[in-house]
């Protein structure tokens, strides 16, 4: 139901979240911890963020069948230490984030690459934080907003981003 907080969250090592449909909340599901693995994750109509994997140091986390539509931001990552790809043909069988006002939300991150999905009636496609990120063939296109923003940092590599029909379609701070 329509509540603050967290619909989940949960911390430790060798976390396994699958099934799981948490919704209008601030957050619907929030992760900390090593090694977790998210699988058919329905998190709608949040405030705040859908999904957050948060801290992430050592390993890397399993995700798959992702539905973080309507959320302030669809997939939040943040402090992450160790090098991450989301892909939207490998590691994950679907990413949908339609609706969310930031698609994919990177935080106080570094070395993520984010590559092979697209973030529909998004006003931001993404939104970067950190540094050494890569962005490889993501379809960004949306109405207005911005479909790659990327706050401070160095290093980082953008290849084949497409971002049609947005007031600034990659924009660099």
């Amino acid at each position: 139901g329509l509540g603050a907080g967290s619909g989940i969250h949960v911390g430790g090592a060798d976390i396994s979240v699958s099934n799981v449909i948490a919704s209008r909340r601030s957050t619907g599901v929030s992760i900390s911890g090593a090694r977790p693995v998210i699988s058919s994750v329905i998190a709608n109509d949040n405030s705040g963020t859908g999904l957050q994997v948060i801290g992430v140091a050592g390993s890397t986390p399993t995700l798959s069948n992702l539905t973080l539509r309507n959320n302030g931001s669809g997939l939040g990552l943040s402090s992450w230490s160790t090098a991450f790809t989301v892909d939207g043909m490998n590691s994950l069988a679907s990413l949908d984030v339609t609706g969310s006002a930031t698609g994919v939300s990177l935080d106080q991150s570094s070395n993520i690459t984010l590559k092979n999905f697209s973030t529909p009636q998004t006003r931001t496609g993404v939104w970067a934080g950190g540094s050494s990120h890569r962005f490889e063939n993501l379809d960004l296109s949306g109405s207005g907003g911005s479909g790659l923003y990327v706050h401070a940092g160095s290093g980082h590599v953008i290849t084949d981003v497409t971002a049609n029909g947005r007031r600034t379609g990659i924009e660099l701070q």
